[in-house]
């Protein structure tokens, strides 16, 4: 089984520019982000976090961490064209087919099925972007 990609609030996000350039035990790391020990040891090292091992432990480099941490928050954003949606089975933007429009109060709800493997999909629109593709 694939380690879970960790979970990194607002808080550790805050706090990763404190990290200096130095070895941390993998209890000083949890200190200094304020979480716990645990979480360091049994959710960061086995998800991947850029360590070191010799006879006095594990020993994690502050500046690394943080830019491993940040890389785990920094998301790909997918850029959604006219009459696509993204689909949570392909995992990526493709076209709908049998594109049906409702209107809501304040978005249009674009519902159809992924050309691709024939999932439902979903996609909300602002009303501005409906309204230009009628004309």
């Amino acid at each position: 089984m694939r380690p879970r990609k960790p979970r990194v609030t607002k808080l550790v996000r805050s706090r990763l520019a404190r990290l200096l350039d130095m070895r941390y035990k993998p209890s000083e790391l949890a200190e200094e982000l304020g979480v716990c020990a645990d979480t360091v040891r049994r959710g960061w090292l086995p998800a991947g976090a850029p360590h070191v091992r010799d006879e006095d432990g594990v020993w994690l480099l502050g500046t690394e961490v943080a830019a491993w941490l940040q890389a785990m928050v920094d998301k790909p954003t997918v850029t959604l064209g006219p009459g696509e949606a993204y689909c949570l089975q392909c995992r990526r933007a493709v076209a709908v087919e049998d594109a049906r429009r409702e209107r809501l109060e304040h978005a249009v709800l674009l519902r159809g099925r992924c050309a691709l493997c024939g999932a439902r999909v979903a996609r909300l629109e602002s009303q501005k972007q409906e309204v230009g593709s009628k004309e």
